[in-house]
């Protein structure tokens, strides 16, 4: 899965809860900016930025290695 793919869920998933850009970063421990810019596709995102956001949705991802 691309990584625009998965900031395209993200995004989706907030709007479902209820959350504003500002909601998620405040609960992620992130900057309101970083999540925009995240999840409109300005920034290419670091993992560690990824899984804060998914855990603040309470959400995870699972990393499968390829043989």
């Amino acid at each position: 899965m691309k990584e625009s793919d998965i900031c395209k869920q993200i995004k989706e998933i907030m709007w479902a809860k209820g959350m504003t850009y500002e909601g998620l970063a405040n609960k992620a421990g992130l900057g309101t900016t970083t999540v925009f810019d995240m999840l409109n596709g300005k920034k290419s995102p670091k993992a560690e930025t990824l899984f804060r956001a998914l855990d603040a949705l309470g959400l995870s991802i699972e990393i499968v290695e390829k043989e």
